[in-house]
């Protein structure tokens, strides 16, 4: 009949130190195995060597392990960088030169400004640097395994008469080049623009609520910023484009204005329904909007309502605000505000 045996509380205290042990022996490996050597060759009670072959073993043992371990540390470093020439900041008057240094351990990696180079055995290497700029920033970095060491040298340079004229060349060519794509862009969009008046323009998706009918002043803004672009060029065909595309769009603001100021006076009317406020336009234009409601006997009333309004009023254009408390109020307070023309194209 077997008998069970329960573990006690030291026998478990001696399983877990054996486990912390030999996770401490894996992670100091340099530590474990001489320590293991040495408890075999002078604990153990098999093992019959003597005593000087015991000490050898031993010797031999700890000898080969710190080997290995300072050997890893050495090939792990923290690699050394050094620039021997040129000198930091220093100044020249050739187009290229030659920059020397070495590195160690000579098998690390090795780059200049993001550029792979590579050391010869002794660590030393060879780096030839054009100099472009007035000042020329060069960054070695050294990688070894993990760990990186940093070294910037800067090369001034300076151009002879010829060079900065051949400099001052190239950004005139660099800029016209940059204004003749610029032109050519423009071109290419103005005249889309301007052939998009040709097409039927469904005002009708602009109609729905307050937000998309500002989406249509947006739209006009969006012409306005490109005509703006044209009109700045130094093309000329461009601002004959924008000119064009300019009078188009004011066209098509005098027209559409009147019809959005009448559909927002519809729209605050459905808002304002339910305090018995009244909204509709006065004029051919449209550019008067009023509103009417016994709320409007007090004048707080009135401005506040103006304050909130004030902003879309300008924005659709309208110039008068007018508030009375009864439709035949003789001496309702107004508001006049100083806002564009119909006609007039500008970018908000």
């Amino acid at each position: 009949m077997k008998v069970k045996h329960d573990i006690t509380l030291g026998e478990l205290g001696v399983v877990c130190g054996l486990i912390i042990i030999v996770i401490f022996a894996i992670i100091y490996w340099y530590i474990g195995i001489p320590a293991l050597v040495i408890w075999y060759l002078f604990k153990k009670r098999k093992n019959k060597f003597p005593l000087k072959t015991n000490l050898i073993i031993a010797g031999g043992t700890l000898g080969v392990v710190f080997s290995v371990f300072f050997i890893n540390l050495y090939i792990h470093r923290t690699p050394s960088l050094t620039i021997s020439e040129p000198q930091d900041l220093i100044t020249l008057q050739v187009a290229t030169t030659t920059i020397k240094g070495k590195v160690s351990p000579s098998s690390s990696n090795l780059t200049v400004n993001g550029i792979s180079i590579k050391a010869n055995f002794g660590g030393h290497f060879i780096y030839e640097a054009s100099l472009k700029n007035e000042n020329n920033t060069y960054t070695f970095i050294a990688n070894n395994k993990d760990k990186s060491q940093t070294q910037t040298l800067t090369i001034k340079r300076i151009f002879t008469a010829d060079e900065l004229a051949q400099i001052e060349q190239a950004k005139k060519e660099a800029l016209a080049k940059a204004e003749k794509d610029k032109a050519d862009e423009l071109k290419i969009r103005l005249q889309r623009e301007i052939d998009s008046f040709n097409k039927p323009f469904d005002n009708s998706i602009y109609r729905n609520d307050i937000t998309s009918l500002t989406l249509e002043v947006m739209l006009f803004s969006g012409w306005a910023k490109w005509i703006t672009e044209g009109k700045e060029s130094n093309n000329t065909e461009v601002k004959n484009l924008a000119n064009q595309l300019e009078q188009k769009v004011s066209q098509r603001q005098i027209k559409e204005f009147p019809l959005m100021r009448k559909t927002y006076a519809k729209l605050i009317g459905n808002l304002l329904w339910e305090q018995d406020i009244s909204v509709e336009t006065l004029g051919a234009t449209n550019k008067t909007i009023q509103l009417t409601g016994g709320i409007f006997v007090a004048n707080k009333s009135k401005s506040t309502i103006q304050e909130q309004l004030s902003k879309q009023l300008r924005l659709f254009r309208f110039t008068t605000a007018n508030y009375k408390w009864y439709e035949y109020d003789e001496t309702y307070t107004y508001y006049d505000m100083d806002s564009y023309v119909d006609s007039k194209v500008i970018e908000l």
